[in-house]
């Protein structure tokens, strides 16, 4: 008797693995990897709007010899 003449075989696909996520795990370290570098980027670059390390400030304190004077009430 062959199998295509009178009944049909039943075929069940079960995951017992359970999955082990290797992808989502993956997918996880580079998004984490990514936001730390947009972080490093925007704190060491012109980008963000770091302050840079020197900062050089001139204040005249001469008179500039003009003899004007502010009249103050």
């Amino acid at each position: 008797m062959r199998l295509s003449e009178g009944r049909d075989r039943e075929i069940i696909v079960t995951n017992q693995d359970g999955g082990s996520g290797v992808g989502m795990i993956i997918a996880a370290i580079i998004l984490v990897l990514g936001v730390i570098f947009a972080i490093w980027y925007f704190n060491n670059s012109d980008a963000g709007g770091a302050i840079p390390e020197d900062i050089d400030i001139n204040i005249n304190t001469e008179d500039p010899g003009t003899g004007t004077t502010i009249a103050v009430n």
